[in-house]
């Protein structure tokens, strides 16, 4: 049975290899205007980058209800 140490050190090499295969950064969206957002765009930016794969964040407008 794999320890959570290895199986994080499994996922780590995984997203380390695929950062080969990526010419260009994932783009992800969030909501504009939504704190909550932003602070998760960040967190993404900060857990991508440690991995060395390059992402962007496109702010999308909130829809007119």
């Amino acid at each position: 049975m794999k320890t959570v140490s290895s199986m994080r050190w499994a996922m780590v090499l995984a997203f380390a290899c695929c950062s080969l295969a990526f010419a260009e950064p994932l783009r992800f969206a969030r909501i504009a205007g939504i704190p909550d957002q932003y602070v998760g765009g960040e967190i993404l930016k900060a857990v991508y980058a440690h991995l060395g794969i390059p992402i962007e964040l496109v702010d999308m407008p909130r829809s007119a209800r």
